[in-house]
């Protein structure tokens, strides 16, 4: 798993540098790479046929607030 609080796009070398360096070495069944920003265009081809959820925007937040209560976590930008 990964996860980035970027004011900026996550870029698609960031995503195929996780790919590269970290889930094919280590052999993983499944990868996460989660971000309060955004994914850069072309960040989904890196993806392809990787077992990679991509997860951006507010939807961190809204996980916290479910799983913990809303108001306990915050993700700051």
């Amino acid at each position: 798993m990964q996860c980035k609080r970027y004011s900026h796009a996550v870029s698609r070398e960031a995503v195929a540098e996780f790919v590269e360096q970290t889930l094919k070495p280590a052999k993983s069944a499944q990868g996460l790479f989660i971000t309060t920003s955004t994914f850069a265009e072309g960040v989904h081809e890196v993806c392809s046929g990787q077992r990679l959820d991509l997860i951006d925007g507010a939807t961190p937040q809204e996980y916290l607030d479910r799983h913990f209560g809303a108001g306990v976590y915050y993700i700051r930008v």
